[in-house]
């Protein structure tokens, strides 16, 4: 059976968790049917991998909604603890089926012409709704983009939760070289390197001087500034609007400003 683009959006599960999966299918049966969309699996490849190498026939569901997409996003997301990293990556690889979405709404291609999905507008849309699908804020999702248009041997290493965001970007922005991108991932996976760590690593393998303790200092500053922002607007928001929303909202922005800086 095919699997449809959107199950491709999440990776597939390997080694021992899987070994897992096929154990619990065998003593307790497969509890959650195989979801099917235009005869295509949009969500339980694993299971339906599990079920192949049992020899067991999966009991599958067609999707019969309107929105398949945000369906398996959200299926997944409940099932799956992605950590910031891993939401970053999905919503970049979300960003442009969300553009191609809109552009098909708005007519962008017209009578015989292709859809154009890199309109301004709809980027700017399609980055927006993929950073409220999977809870990230738009800035990651051009960070998670960039690296995976620049370095995507890089991509996988995110998914795996083995390289944060933060070092993935660094690393990027030093160097063109893929070769020196793995001497410097060798080393920050080694150290479980931070941030600034990174930017030492960095400095040390490709012989770019690292930041001095004035920028450093600046970057600081600069960081608090935001976060001390961030949280006098929930503070003066809260006074005028009364929104539980809009502490909610400012208030993950300042914890990503913060999990970012750290």
């Amino acid at each position: 059976m095919k699997f449809h683009k959107y199950a491709d959006l999440f990776p597939l599960v390997e080694g021992d968790e899987f070994n897992k999966l096929v154990d619990d299918i065998r003593e307790n049966g497969l509890l959650e049917p195989i979801w099917l969309y235009l005869g295509q699996i949009i969500d339980g490849r694993n299971r339906w991998r599990a079920c192949k190498e049992l020899g067991i026939e999966p009991k599958t569901r067609e999707y019969d909604g309107d929105d398949p997409l945000s369906f398996v996003v959200s299926l997944n997301l409940v099932r799956r603890h992605l950590d910031t990293t891993q939401r970053a990556v999905l919503g970049a690889r979300l960003e442009p089926l969300y553009a191609e979405e809109a552009a098909e709404r708005h007519g962008a291609g017209g009578p015989g012409r292709p859809i154009k999905v890199n309109l301004p507008e709809l980027v700017g849309q399609a980055r927006d709704k993929a950073a409220e699908m999977v809870g990230v804020s738009g800035n990651y999702i051009s960070m998670a983009k960039r690296v995976i248009t620049d370095a995507p041997e890089l991509e996988d290493d995110m998914l795996r939760g083995e390289l944060p965001i933060g070092q993935a970007y660094e690393i990027v922005k030093a160097t063109n070289s893929q070769s020196a991108r793995a001497d410097i991932l060798r080393e920050v996976q080694a150290r479980k390197a931070n941030v600034t760590q990174t930017r030492q690593i960095i400095a040390d393998t490709i012989g770019r001087p690292a930041p001095t303790k004035e920028s450093r200092e600046r970057a600081e500053k600069s960081a608090v500034a935001q976060i001390e922002y961030a949280y006098e607007t929930i503070r003066t928001q809260g006074k005028l609007v009364k929104s539980p929303e809009l502490h909610a909202k400012w208030a993950k922005f300042a914890e990503k400003l913060i999990e970012f800086h750290n």
